[in-house]
């Protein structure tokens, strides 16, 4: 799950934000993007989920992150 989330998130991130044009930025407004879960101890199929994003994005000469926290369910059927 970890890995799949990854993978998502980083389809917003821009590589290099200071020569991409607005469109890009636009498509991509995040300059850095970090996935990790983990299990819940004593909860099995529930997992604890922290993003941790840096957006660039209409927000120059400013340094901001974020850490968005969730707990997750696992899938049924899985």
């Amino acid at each position: 799950m970890q890995r799949w989330l990854q993978d998502w998130i980083l389809n917003y991130v821009d590589g290099d934000p200071a020569h991409s044009t607005e469109t890009t930025k636009a498509q991509h407004p995040l300059a850095a993007a970090e996935v990790v879960v983990e299990d819940v101890e004593g909860n099995p199929g529930y997992y604890n989920s922290r993003f941790y994003l840096r957006p660039h994005y209409q927000l120059e000469g400013l340094t901001v992150s974020l850490r968005l926290v969730s707990k997750l369910p696992s899938a049924k059927g899985a």
